[in-house]
């Protein structure tokens, strides 16, 4: 990685001068240690202590501070002359820096198909670096397009007609079972 990329910035937990010892304690996914559910191996929700909360595998209350689509076509500049055209760098370093400045997921995947149109993003290689760094994600599942993503002439579809229900549960199952081992 070349020198001119942007520092390590102060995650908002540093900034306010509290000691270590005052701030919270997180699981490796970003959950709260002293907020304790039960331990499934996937994220689930569950009712602790009167409140709903999304729970980690290891079993504590999560509250997501995340970015969406933070992978788009609009990267490749970044990626060419900051990181030498190395993706896996550009995308490692890219989750470092989320943790840094406090983010703990991702809401919306590490890339949406429709924001790489030009298909210079390895789609595998961001899937198992986000795996790998065991930061949580949503899976994307575009269901409706962005009204600057319309064709001219073209509408969004009947939410309530039987063939887009259809059409939700197979783009749902086809989406999300190459992912349901991953918690």
């Amino acid at each position: 990685m070349r020198e001119n990329t942007l520092r390590r910035p102060k995650a908002p937990l540093e900034l306010d001068g509290n000691p270590a010892s005052n701030r919270p304690q997180f699981d490796r996914y970003g959950g709260f240690v002293d907020i304790q559910g039960q331990r499934t191996g996937f994220f689930h929700t569950e009712r602790i202590r009167d409140r709903w909360w999304l729970v980690t595998p290891d079993g504590h209350g999560f509250f997501g501070m995340g970015l969406s689509h933070p992978i788009t076509s609009m990267s490749e500049g970044a990626i060419t002359f900051a990181y030498d055209g190395n993706q896996e760098e550009w995308m490692r370093d890219g989750i470092r820096k989320m943790r840094a400045m406090g983010f703990n997921c991702v809401w919306s995947g590490p890339y949406s198909l429709e924001r790489i149109p030009s298909g210079n993003i390895d789609t595998d290689l961001a899937d198992r670096i986000y795996r790998e760094a065991e930061i949580p994600y949503a899976i994307h599942v575009p269901l409706i397009k962005h009204q600057v993503e319309l064709r001219p002439g073209e509408k969004r579809p009947d939410v309530f007609d039987a063939t887009y229900r259809r059409f939700v549960s197979e783009e749902v199952a086809q989406r999300v079972a190459p992912h349901r081992d991953n918690p």
